[in-house]
């Protein structure tokens, strides 16, 4: 890493530590064995610490003579909060000592959350998933929208949005219903956090795993829910609407009405394709495409046969 690279990504880690209210001190010689590592305040997910790789890369680049930023650890406890890679190299390199922040950290809590932070800094950043849990969790503890979004690098529009859908999703563990929530995208998520009472949320959220609803349509579903005047007539409005998505009967299937628009528009697609038959398919996946395929031919002979039918009866 270039010299001026390690002077930026100082200002930038403690313009961080500032924000975040923290007092640290800049050790020149910190003992490599000093660093204790401990799960409770890391911010990234086992598989994705320290790639072999990157530590190889680093080793290489270190026995050479690159500057590298200091890896950050916790007073008092010196558990490492930021700097995996780093520390993993300079132990396979044989180095004693190790340049480092000693920070303040009150709790364990506000390590973690100043690891995701610097995490987005430098290195390798966060997955989705990981980014979502973060700030799922710095939303439950009162973080702005804005904060969340500047320092885990993304739009304000994004991190209110998984704020929604980690409420959604908490809110549908704390009434027991993980197992239905899980039959459920996020996105979908963070639409049915819109409704305020638990019990038409309860409702709406098993009609939507129930009956595979589509984002939009479940958008739709909660502003009739919301609308109601109380909880019974909440209730009823999502009773009706399992009623028509479901007219055989449990479990409840969506109406034809809704699926209309979106089989003609795949059927106009599918008949863009008459005279280049090879672009309706992977050559990589001849197996799947054919079974594919062969289910939308069984289809298609089943609405054929049915729309005869109709036709016959009138």
């Amino acid at each position: 890493m270039e010299a001026m690279d390690v002077v930026a990504r100082h200002a930038e880690v403690e313009a961080l530590f500032a924000e975040f209210g923290l007092s640290y001190t800049l050790e020149t010689e910190f003992p490599v064995e000093a660093v204790r590592f401990t799960e409770e305040v890391q911010a990234r997910e086992i598989k994705h610490r320290a790639p072999l790789e990157m530590v190889e890369q680093f080793v290489y680049q270190m026995r050479h003579g690159a500057a590298f930023p200091p890896i950050v650890v916790r007073q008092d406890s010196h558990d490492l909060i930021d700097g995996n890679t780093r520390w993993q190299a300079a132990k396979k390199v044989g180095r004693t000592m190790v340049e480092a922040f000693v920070v303040d950290c009150p709790t364990e809590e506000v390590a973690q959350d100043l690891a995701a932070a610097l995490n987005q800094k430098g290195g390798l950043r966060l997955t989705g998933p990981e980014m979502f849990n973060v700030a799922g969790r710095w939303a439950g503890r009162g973080v702005a929208p804005d904060v969340i979004a500047r320092r885990l690098g993304c739009s304000q529009g994004q991190a209110d949005r998984w704020r929604r859908q980690k409420e959604g999703i908490d809110r549908a563990t704390r009434l027991g219903l993980e197992k239905v929530q899980e039959r459920v995208p996020r996105s979908t998520m963070a639409k049915l956090s819109a409704v305020h009472l638990n019990k038409p949320f309860e409702e709406m959220l098993k009609l939507a795993a129930d009956a595979k609803l589509p984002e939009k349509q479940v958008a739709q579903i909660v502003v009739d829910v919301e609308a109601a005047g109380s909880e019974e007539e909440a209730l009823k409005v999502v009773a009706d609407h399992r009623a028509v998505l479901a007219p055989c009967g449990p479990p409840p299937h969506r109406a034809t009405r809704s699926l209309l628009p979106i089989i003609r528009a795949a059927c106009a697609n599918i008949i863009k394709i008459d005279g280049n038959p090879s672009s309706a398919f992977n050559p990589g996946e001849l197996e799947q495409e054919r079974e594919r395929w062969q289910k939308v031919r069984v289809v298609a002979d089943l609405v054929l046969a049915t729309i005869a039918a109709k036709m016959g009866q009138q």
